[in-house]
C-alpha cells in the first residue's frame, strides 16, 4: 500500500510582552500577533506480510516533510502596530523548511463477523532538526526559534481502534498516543499527546462519506526539566469535528479530503490556533 497526503492550515498566535522602543530604551507593553501557515506532507508505505479474510499483517514506513511560514505583527494597547527594540530575537518573517521525524511500524488488522479490529505500534525516529534552548537564547538577547521539526528523541507510538459495520453504515473508535519517554542531548522533552475519537461512516456508489469527532492533548513541554513559564506549549486540549469524502474508483488509486474544525480549545498560555484543518490525501495498493 501507497498513500500520500497533505495536510495544513492556517495558524494565529498572540501573547503579551514588556518590550522596549527602538530608540529611546522606553517601557512599551505590545502584543505579539504572529501569522503563519503549517503544511505537512506525508508518504507513507505498507509491505503486507500476512493477508487473509480473517488476518492482515504489515510493516509500515512513514515519511514527513514540514513547511512552517510565519510573520509577525507587534501591536500596543492601543491596537496601533509599533516597532520594538527586540525585533528578530523571539520572532521574525520566515519560512522553514525540513524532514519530520519518519515512523516504523508494525500494522495488524484482525476481522471478526461485523467487527473489525486494528492495532499500531510504531517508533519515531529522531530525524527532524530540533533547536537550542530558546528560552535560555531569549533571556540572552540572541535570536531563537521555538519550531521543532522533530523531538529528538526515540518515541514509541500506540494506535488501537474497533469498526462494526452495520451494511449500509459503519461506527469507529479509535485511540492514539505517542510518548515522549526522555529529555534529548538539548535539554528538550515534547509533551507527550494523546488522541481518540468516534466516526460513523457510510457509501454512496464510488464514494464514502465520514462524519467524526476527535479529542485531542498534548502535554507541555519541558526544557531541561522545566515547564515554560512565559512562552511555548505549556498544553493544550482540543475538540474536533471531522468531514472526509473519498473516492474509491474500482481497479484504481482513492482520492479523499478531510476537514478538521475545532470546537472548543483550551489553551494554556500563548499558542499556536487554528480555523481549519484540510488534508488531502491519494493511496493504492501494487500487487507484489
Amino acid at each position: 500500500m501507497l498513500r500520500f497526503g497533505l495536510l495544513g492550515g492556517p495558524l494565529d498566535a498572540s501573547h503579551h510582552a514588556d518590550e522596549q522602543e527602538p530608540e529611546s530604551g522606553a517601557p512599551l507593553e505590545v502584543e505579539h500577533l504572529q501569522s503563519s501557515f503549517i503544511l505537512e506532507a506525508q508518504l507513507r508505505a505498507e509491505l503486507g506480510l500476512v493477508a487473509n479474510r480473517e488476518l492482515g499483517l504489515a510493516l509500515g514506513l512513514e515519511l514527513p516533510l514540514r513547511l512552517f511560514d510565519t510573520s509577525i505583527r507587534y501591536v500596543d494597547l492601543a491596537g496601533q502596530e509599533v516597532p520594538i527594540a527586540a525585533d528578530g530575537i523571539h520572532h521574525r518573517d520566515e519560512t522553514l523548511v525540513g524532514i519530520g521525524d519518519p515512523m516504523l511500524e508494525l500494522h495488524g488488522g484482525w476481522a471478526l463477523g461485523a467487527w473489525t479490529l486494528e492495532a499500531r505500534l510504531g517508533l519515531r525516529l529522531p530525524l527532524g532538526e530540533t533547536t537550542p534552548d530558546p528560552f535560555e537564547l531569549g533571556e540572552k538577547g540572541l535570536a531563537h526559534q521555538h519550531f521543532q521539526f522533530g523531538t529528538g528523541t526515540f518515541d514509541p507510538v500506540i494506535a488501537l481502534s474497533a469498526a462494526h459495520d452495520f451494511g449500509d453504515f459503519a461506527l469507529a473508535l479509535w485511540a492514539e498516543t505517542r510518548l515522549i519517554l526522555y529529555e534529548n542531548p538539548r535539554g528538550y522533552q515534547a509533551g507527550n499527546r494523546y488522541a481518540t475519537g468516534l466516526s460513523g461512516a457510510f457509501g454512496v456508489g464510488e464514494f464514502r462519506f465520514v462524519v467524526g469527532v476527535d479529542v485531542q492533548y498534548e502535554a507541555a513541554e519541558r526544557w531541561d526539566g522545566v515547564v515554560p513559564t512565559d512562552d511555548g506549549n505549556r498544553g493544550r486540549t482540543d475538540l474536533l469535528g471531522a468531514l472526509a469524502a473519498i473516492w474509491s474508483p474500482p481497479d484504481s488509486p482513492w482520492l479523499g479530503l478531510t476537514a478538521r474544525i475545532p470546537f472548543y480549545t483550551h489553551v494554556v498560555g500563548g499558542q499556536l490556533d487554528y480555523p481549519l484543518l484540510l488534508e488531502l490525501a491519494v493511496g493504492g495498493t501494487i500487487d507484489l
